[in-house]
């Protein structure tokens, strides 16, 4: 993020994964969308924002998303030294945003220490925790899908978000059992260690929901170079892996479109759906899923097991 400050004016520049935004703001006009002002030591913003939010589906994850407005005030507060910038945003209902940006000697040494954390490489980039289909019981019977992943991509103002699901007949009533930081699984009381011959994987791709972070005060303009990597989505890729005791590399596995059936109420979503071997892996091996866009630019990755 690149911020420049005149007497009147506040303009502010922002990348992330090869997008770029500059917005314009004016310090105290009443009349923006955008409101800016000082108090303090603080800079302070008040604006509102479209957010995406998902709807559970009957088939494990997530649906089509639904757009809600929130007011949202955020605040800008620069350390002592001047080189830590700590951005809050606060939304409709609480719910509350925290960055922390550190002063770099050059532009592009921010852009580059951006990129090698922007998450495209790390597996698994959104907390789960407040899954409730994930669950923190010590103990709890399985159906025959799981979601066992959730992970995003954004470009500032545009987000996918990606899940993954491993169901089989063979799931249902496990009792999943976390025990010592182990977790165990067992059926009428005895252990089951392996998986079945095959398990089916279902990938869902979703343009906005609850997992995108919103991007904060609104841009004039969104600039996509040197390539849209969304309209590289259309026809993604997956590699498959399994990691753990056993390891097997399932290389690129081809996945059939499918669309949600009996949908009457809105318009069904569509999902990736493909049956894979496990070789009897053990049940605490891991499944890693690489997700390409269709030019073979990586920009997100799941790995966990069931």
């Amino acid at each position: 993020m690149l911020v420049l400050q005149s007497p009147v004016t506040l303009r502010v520049m922002r990348f992330q994964n090869g997008a770029t935004n500059v917005g314009i703001y004016e310090i105290d006009d009443q009349d923006s969308p955008v409101k800016v002002s000082f108090k303090r030591n603080k800079m302070l913003f008040e604006y509102s924002v479209e957010i995406v939010t998902s709807i559970k589906s009957t088939q494990c994850c997530f649906g089509l998303g639904t757009v809600q407005e929130s007011k949202v005030k955020e605040t800008w507060l620069l350390s002592g030294d001047r080189q830590e910038l700590t951005i809050a945003r606060v939304y409709d209902g609480g719910d509350t945003v925290k960055e922390v940006f550190r002063k770099k000697s050059s532009l592009e040494d921010a852009r580059k220490e951006a990129e090698a954390d922007s998450g495209v490489n790390r597996c698994n980039n959104v907390t789960m925790s407040n899954v409730t289909m994930l669950g923190e019981a010590n103990t709890r019977k399985l159906d025959e899908g799981r979601l066992v992943g959730v992970t995003s991509y954004q470009q500032l103002g545009r987000c996918f978000s990606f899940s993954a699901v491993l169901a089989s007949p063979a799931f249902k009533g496990l009792e999943r059992t976390q025990r010592d930081g182990r977790t165990e699984y067992r059926r009428n009381s005895a252990r089951v260690t392996e998986y079945p011959d095959s398990v089916v994987v279902e990938l869902e791709v979703n343009q906005g929901s609850e997992w995108c972070r919103a991007e904060g005060i609104p841009a004039a303009d969104t600039y996509f170079y040197p390539d849209d990597v969304f309209a590289g989505l259309i026809k993604p890729r997956f590699m498959l892996r399994w990691l753990g005791t056993k390891e097997r590399d399932l290389g690129e596995v081809s996945f059939e479109l499918k669309t949600e059936p009996w949908s009457e109420l809105r318009e069904p979503y569509k999902y990736f759906r493909a049956e894979i071997p496990t070789d009897k892996m053990p049940l605490s091996d891991e499944l890693e899923v690489l997700f390409f866009t269709s030019d073979g630019k990586q920009i997100g990755c799941i790995r966990s097991h069931l």
